[in-house]
């Protein structure tokens, strides 16, 4: 459950922010527009664009009552590829910034479409006694998932 006070960040494809922002408006306040900038540019035909920014909309629980918050994230891309474990797949070094910034220490993470777990691995990076929680319909992604936050944890308790 979201705390009074609280942000909600969705990122979402711009082809469908009205939509999005519409839906979320019916339980939370709109506070905010983050811009996530990034440098792999892939083609929307359909559309006739190269995006080169998605959308993340900053909603809250009443009143934010967090710390300055920027409204932009950029983060080198350089060894990621975000795309390789699931079509929908984000940038872990992002989603690790925009925890840091929206999830405070020994604070939740909720993540209502997992997919991969990319979230998730952010969580276990940025720290700071956090947690997450993930969902997804497709129970192949949440036992992917598991074993990829599985050995992430590993990973950090040998590197610790």
């Amino acid at each position: 459950m979201l705390v009074e006070g609280g942000s909600c960040c969705v990122m979402t494809g711009q082809a469908v922010l009205p939509e999005v922002l519409e839906a979320l408006r019916t339980h939370l306040r709109y506070h905010w527009l983050i811009t996530y900038l990034y440098s792999k540019t892939p083609l929307l035909a359909h559309k006739k664009v190269f995006p080169s920014s998605k959308p993340i909309i900053w909603m809250t629980k009443g009143i934010y009552k967090g710390k300055l918050q920027a409204d932009t994230i950029q983060t080198p891309l350089e060894g990621e590829d975000w795309k390789e474990l699931h079509e929908h797949g984000q940038s872990i070094t992002a989603m690790t910034a925009l925890i840091k910034m929206f999830v405070p220490e020994n604070g939740v993470c909720l993540d209502m479409t997992m997919g991969a777990g990319t979230t998730g691995v952010a969580v276990l990076r940025a720290g700071g006694g956090r947690s997450f929680i993930g969902v997804d319909q497709n129970p192949q992604h949440v036992e992917a998932t598991r074993l990829r936050l599985k050995s992430e944890l590993l990973d950090i308790q040998q590197d610790g």
